[in-house]
């Protein structure tokens, strides 16, 4: 049986999120624990009122906040990370919602937990290694191997060969069960890929992509969605703009840093920001 692990409010992007993993945790590991126990602690009189404020129903009001510093126990940083979760909750406006947000991504990404590739070639042999990477990140992902072939449209014999791949990297490690049957899971959430343009493997990754988008062109309507946009760029600003990416890339990452994928599809998003001209001279 999996050992239950105490929430780390970092891990979650929303108070309601973190207060409703804490509630099963202690449910799971405290034997007659309930709301009403939990409102006694905390000295909220209501449990129903917690119980909203857990769902989410209901939002955090200034008056409760001494009540959650007293029963979350959190140490002084976390509790300046509850602060800018229950101020980006109660926000009415877009632009303070967007300054909680910032606030919420950085403090995210400092926490997260990433490994740096080191065998590229061996890491990109296969476009389906980074995806099953990703799918085996997830608590909740499948435990055997006709599931991922199913889920990813694969050969198990494929299915084999990438799980190879992330076990000769230390990528991922094997639990093995009382009925003798392995789970799979990643080491870390995130991988990252040392800074590489010209790797030929890099490029080949690169290039899968663009034929997973043109294909994709042709596929359900519900499966993708396409942008475009022409900018005229500087140098400078063609800099500035690659920085705003990577910035987007890891917000997305601290946004929807779940712990589920039951119900959800893993999703590939590329991005190139490219030349179409040549210099304008006025």
């Amino acid at each position: 049986m999996k050992t239950a692990v105490k929430p780390n409010i970092y891990d979650y992007n929303s108070l309601p999120g973190f207060l409703k993993a804490l509630y099963k945790y202690r449910k799971s590991t405290e034997e007659g624990f309930s709301y009403e126990v939990w409102a006694g602690e905390m000295g909220i009189r209501s449990r129903s009122y917690l119980r909203y404020l857990v769902l989410g129903e209901k939002p955090p009001t200034h008056s409760v906040i001494p009540a959650l510093i007293k029963g979350l126990q959190l140490n002084e940083d976390e509790l300046t990370y509850m602060n800018i979760l229950v101020n980006f909750q109660l926000a009415t406006t877009d632009s303070m919602r967007t300054l909680y947000l910032r606030e919420i991504y950085k403090r995210c990404t400092r926490n997260l937990q990433e490994t740096t590739i080191q065998d590229i070639s061996a890491f990109f042999s296969d476009p389906l290694v980074p995806q099953l990477f990703t799918y085996l990140s997830f608590a909740d992902s499948p435990s055997n191997l006709e599931s991922w072939a199913q889920d990813f449209r694969s050969s198990i014999e494929r299915i084999q060969n990438a799980l190879k791949c992330l076990i000769w990297q230390k990528l991922v490690i094997g639990e093995v069960k009382e009925d003798g049957s392995t789970i799979y899971r990643t080491e870390n959430d995130f991988f990252r890929i040392p800074s590489s343009p010209d790797n030929q493997h890099v490029r080949s990754f690169h290039a899968e992509g663009l034929r997973q988008a043109q294909e994709a062109v042709r596929g359900p309507t519900e499966n993708r969605k396409l942008y475009s946009t022409f900018i005229a760029l500087s140098a400078d600003q063609f800099q500035k703009a690659q920085e705003l990416i990577q910035d987007f890339n890891s917000q997305l990452l601290a946004i929807f840093n779940e712990k589920s994928i039951t119900g959800k599809k893993v999703y590939r998003l590329n991005q190139q920001l490219l030349s179409v001209s040549e210099v304008i001279k006025g």
